[in-house]
């Protein structure tokens, strides 16, 4: 594997829906074809796995809108903390 996190270490199962949110990277992770994706809890680790193919075409789809927009910290994507959980 090399190389950073992909979606910069965002959750990939949120960015495949269109959001970013934060990550647990020791307790949920997917290596696939030398990447490494992240995602928020070990529960949405599970449903990412359940269609990894179909998640990051989505994901790759949505990814230049969520960069932008967190970059440039304007609103148009929301973003998830783990701080912020309900």
């Amino acid at each position: 594997m090399t190389g950073s996190p992909q979606y910069h270490g965002w959750c990939a199962y949120g960015a495949s829906e269109g959001y970013a949110a934060e990550s647990d990277p020791l307790n949920a992770w997917t290596v696939r074809e030398d990447k490494l994706y992240l995602n928020w809890d070990a529960e949405v680790m599970k449903e990412w796995r359940a269609d990894i193919p179909g998640r990051v075409a989505k994901a790759n789809g949505h990814w230049p809108t969520i960069k932008a927009s967190v970059e440039a910290e304007d609103g148009q994507v929301t973003i998830y903390r783990k701080d912020e959980e309900q």
